[in-house]
């Protein structure tokens, strides 16, 4: 009867081991599972901030070729021109028409700052149509030069465009 005993102690201590080896390869399983979850999170949310980057950086691109900003003389667009006066016409255009604007647009707030020379210096809301829910916000910034035909001189700014996401 002991060789009985002395099995039956065997076979519950390799019991015990298997049982052991089984809890240690789960706990590592949901340690690389967590820690793959998180590198994920972190991928994604990458990869969103670049979106909405690139996406503030379309926008700039495509306000350069709105005929609302562009300068122009006898009918002609002039490249990298921004026209004051028409910015400041159009802005209330803008705002009136957000519907038509959000095609070009999208989720997005323009602003052309003029910087130099001081005394013009001043912000212009040229478009500005926030989403509903917004958890993040990009924004990119260039140098521009605008025209103010009423003084046929240029103004330093930097225009600003945030995209929402």
């Amino acid at each position: 009867m002991s060789t009985h005993l002395l099995i039956m102690k065997k076979a519950q201590v390799k019991m015990g081991e298997n049982i052991a080896v089984l809890l240690l390869f789960t706990v590592l399983l949901v340690l690389g599972i967590i820690f793959y979850v998180q590198y994920q999170r972190g991928a994604l949310r990458d990869e969103l901030r670049e979106q909405r980057l690139k996406d503030a950086i379309q926008i700039s691109q495509r306000i350069a070729y709105l005929p609302e900003v562009q300068c122009s003389e006898d009918a002609i667009q002039k490249e990298n021109c921004y026209d004051g006066v028409k910015i400041e016409k159009a802005t209330p255009i803008l705002k009136a028409n957000k519907n038509y604007y959000y095609g070009i647009l999208g989720y997005s707030k323009v602003e052309i700052e003029l910087l130099y020379p001081p005394s013009d210096a001043k912000t212009i809301l040229f478009y500005d149509n926030k989403k509903p829910g917004t958890v993040s916000e990009e924004m990119v910034q260039a140098p521009i030069a605008v025209y103010l035909p009423n003084e046929d001189r240029y103004v330093f700014a930097v225009l600003k465009v945030v995209a929402y996401g």
